[in-house]
């Protein structure tokens, strides 16, 4: 019996005959360890102001799970952000990868202020004098 309830991973047990306050506590305490097990999961980034990124679907999430729609530059951006989470990028690095050539500094500023202005907070910020960079809330 013991080695069932280990292969099966339970994270509590109740014995019979059991009162409805165990039953409770052992609801309680599932809740929360499935719920801790989605915080550490890799495939969704956490980021400031609730919003959450999800490494598969490659979409930003509201703190309500409701998905953003992001196209074009807006998306390209995002995703070069997640996968440099927590780090600065140069702005020169930017500018390469959003448009290919030799733009102005000035639109790489505008298309990060668009995007900040989207979602009404600023989720990508400037590093003085280094570029940008996206901060989550998990230490990875």
């Amino acid at each position: 019996m013991i080695d069932y309830v280990i292969e099966s991973k339970a994270i509590n047990y109740i014995i019979k005959p059991f009162r409805e306050e165990q039953i409770i506590t052992a609801l309680k305490l599932a809740f929360i360890v499935e719920h801790e097990k989605c915080e550490q999961s890799t495939d969704i980034i956490n980021l400031k102001y609730g919003f959450r990124y999800d490494l598969k679907s490659k979409l930003l999430l509201k703190s309500s799970g409701e998905s953003i729609v992001l196209r074009g530059k807006k998306r390209e951006l995002l995703y070069e952000f997640v996968k440099n989470i927590n780090q600065a990028i140069p702005y020169k690095q930017l500018i390469d990868i959003l448009y290919g050539d030799e733009r102005s500094m000035s639109a790489l500023r505008t298309q990060i202020s668009r995007f900040n202005k989207n979602l009404g907070v600023t989720l990508i910020e400037n590093v003085n004098g280094v570029g940008y960079k996206l901060s989550s809330v998990n230490k990875r």
